[in-house]
């Protein structure tokens, strides 16, 4: 009987440790996974940077080289739009 008890305490202490080990391990999953969201997290926002950048740059391009106004006689409606007079909505081809 006493042997018996030994070996219920030795396997229980080897499932202690193997538990001890699976809880370790699922810690340094849910690390690595909260590691990798900020990097994700990093990484979007450097992307929503550089196209906020791209958008200024084109707004600014598009104010600095956008058309005249019309003549007056094409902004009451009087002479038909003639397609030799560029439309001030369109931005063109990006660079």
């Amino acid at each position: 009987m006493i042997n018996t008890r030994k070996d219920e305490v030795r396997v229980k202490g080897k499932q202690d440790l193997k538990k001890k080990k699976k809880k370790k391990k699922q810690r340094k999953m849910v690390i690595k996974r909260i590691e990798l969201c900020i990097e994700l997290m990093k990484i979007g926002m450097e992307f929503v940077v550089v196209v906020a950048e791209a958008v200024q740059i084109v707004m600014r391009q598009h104010l600095n080289h956008r058309a005249p106004p019309p003549p007056p006689l094409l902004r009451h409606g009087l002479l038909p739009y003639t397609a030799s007079y560029p439309s001030p909505f369109l931005f063109g081809f990006l660079p």
